[in-house]
């Protein structure tokens, strides 16, 4: 049996001056590190400042290169991740055919009380979501293969890779190059899509040489 490994967790929440809350939560890390503490997770909430997700690869640069400006300030070096969700298919026809139709299971209705209760929130990243589309389905695509259609009835992580399975790579490349190394990633249903996802967008991953091959 290993030993036990400790993390301390932390919400990057939007509150001020950015430069200062990132300079905290490094700060707040280095003690923990201090302290003993084996691991930190950071939290980050969406916090574009042109009302867009910060899941669109030109806001992934812009903040990327910032967090690392600062983080080299004070001496360390950041990994970081992104979250999304993904309905990967054989061709991009059939995966944005499949998002139609988990739309096509929602009511007007319900998206019309998820997004009011969205824009009475104090998250500002969920507010700015909301405001992406304000509930149109015809708005949903923020970006190539990135639909917002989850974060019509859903709050936090509202964002998917939509398209064929060489697309969805495509896109998880492009996030790689930005420098993003850990994806957390899932889908509706989990088990069917991580499926759908194993054998298609990540066997095209490691065929590229991006994903390790399986033992």
């Amino acid at each position: 049996m290993t030993g036990l490994r400790i993390a301390i967790h932390s919400d990057l929440r939007e509150r001020g001056d950015q430069a200062a809350v990132y300079r905290e939560t490094l700060e707040l890390f280095t003690r923990a590190e201090q302290l003993g503490f084996d691991t930190a997770w950071v939290r980050s909430y969406h916090s574009a400042t042109t009302g867009r997700p910060s899941s669109r690869p030109a806001q992934i640069a812009e903040r990327l290169t910032r967090m690392r400006e600062l983080a080299a300030e004070e001496g360390r070096t950041l990994a970081f991740g992104i979250r999304l969700h993904v309905l990967s298919r054989d061709t991009g026809a059939a995966a944005w055919a499949e998002a139609n139709r988990l739309l096509d299971r929602v009511s007007p209705e319900r998206v019309r009380q998820a997004q009011q209760v969205f824009a009475g929130t104090e998250s500002v990243g969920q507010q700015r979501m909301a405001a992406l589309h304000n509930g149109d389905r015809s708005r949903l695509e923020v970006s190539p293969n990135l639909w917002a259609g989850y974060g019509l009835v859903r709050g936090g992580a509202g964002t998917a890779l939509v398209g064929s399975h060489g697309e969805v790579a495509d896109r998880i490349e492009e996030y790689h190059a930005l420098g993003i190394d850990h994806f957390i990633l899932s889908g509706q249903p989990h088990l069917e899509e991580a499926y759908y996802f194993a054998e298609g967008a990540a066997a095209e991953l490691r065929r590229r040489g991006l994903l390790q091959a399986l033992a």
